[in-house]
């Protein structure tokens, strides 16, 4: 709460008439035929990174395709959600989080289901790791790099 990013998006959804919800239970919601789950973390104090491990994580259920979104998790959240929230989904696409540079929870995912396909923004400023890369690569996955 306490940033330039956070107070902004307080503004917009002020100008827009928008109400905050904080999510403490998991989320379900259909947009069409796509269906989407937030859950949310289980803990409000981690031991440590406590924004990163605050993210919520998203599963998308669309007609030919199941992907997930696991912002910027760190171990200690990705735990909670693999222990607690995972239902065994088997999902064809994943955003990488930390722009690639966190082999861990990479290594951690792929140990549950691997995707088909895995996205990784990443920048010059906060470049992807190569050896994330290449993890992914070994196991089958196409990896996509958005910069």
């Amino acid at each position: 709460e306490d940033n330039d990013e956070f107070r902004d998006l307080m503004r917009a959804l002020n100008k827009a008439g928008t109400e905050q919800i904080v999510v403490t239970e998991p989320e379900e919601f259909q947009a069409m035929d796509v269906g989407f789950t937030i859950y949310p973390p289980l803990t409000e104090v981690f031991e440590k990174d406590q924004d990163n491990n605050l993210s919520l994580i998203i599963s998308v259920d669309a007609p030919q395709d199941h992907l997930l979104f696991t912002g910027d998790a760190e171990d200690e959240r990705m735990d909670q959600y693999m222990e607690s929230q995972y239902d065994g989904t088997q999902y064809n696409w994943h955003k990488v989080p930390h722009h690639g540079r966190d082999k861990s929870t990479v290594k951690q995912l792929l140990k549950e289901f691997v995707p088909q396909d895995a996205v990784i923004t990443s920048s010059v400023e906060e470049p992807e790791k190569k050896k994330v890369v290449k993890i992914l690569e070994e196991a089958g996955v196409d990896v996509h790099l958005l910069r």
